[in-house]
Formats: C-alpha cells, structure tokens, sequence
C-alpha cells in the first residue's frame, strides 16, 4: 500500500519539477544524464518523470533517443506520451540536421 503525498512530498516534486524544466530551458547537454536517471526511475510522481521527459527533448541530445525509447514503453501514460513525443521531436530534429 503506498503511502499517502504528504505536503512535504508535494514540495519536493514540485521543486524537482521546477528545476528539470529549468534545466532543459538553459539546453546543456551536461544535465541528459541526470534527468534520464530521473525519467526511469520508478519511484517519482509522474508529473516529474513527463518533465524529464520534455527536458530531454528541449536540450535536443540525440544520445537520450535510447533512454526515451525505454521511457516511451511506461507504464505510466502521461509519461509514456511526453516520451513518445520527445522521440518524435529529437528524430525530426536529426533529420532536418541531415
């Protein structure tokens, strides 16, 4: 049984959230792997996992296509389309680069 958001909880995703969407704003390709850690791991609320996965597609990185491959296969829904989405903008952008 999963344990009820506490507002404490609520704060910190929020906060992560926050900072993701910064991070793929600033576009430093320095920050893929951390937010791909982010966007696999389980045990983040959805809203951050969906955030990392459209900070991946802003910074524009080819080398996060596996991750989001693997992100675009989520059992959580939102996920699963930020994701989709992402790989669909990083590959456009790969072609039109080509």
């Amino acid at each position: 049984e999963e344990a009820p958001l506490t507002l404490e909880a609520a704060r910190r995703w929020r906060l992560k959230m926050v900072l993701i969407e910064a991070l793929g704003s600033i576009g430093d390709r320095r920050a893929v792997s951390a937010i791909e850690t982010i966007l696999l791991r389980a045990d983040d609320f959805y809203p951050v996992t969906s955030v990392a996965a459209e900070a991946l597609a802003e910074i524009g990185d080819a080398a996060a296509i596996p991750t989001l491959l693997k992100a675009a296969d989520h059992p959580e829904h939102n996920t699963m389309i930020r994701a989709q989405r992402a790989l669909e903008k990083l590959t456009n952008d790969a072609d039109s680069d080509t």
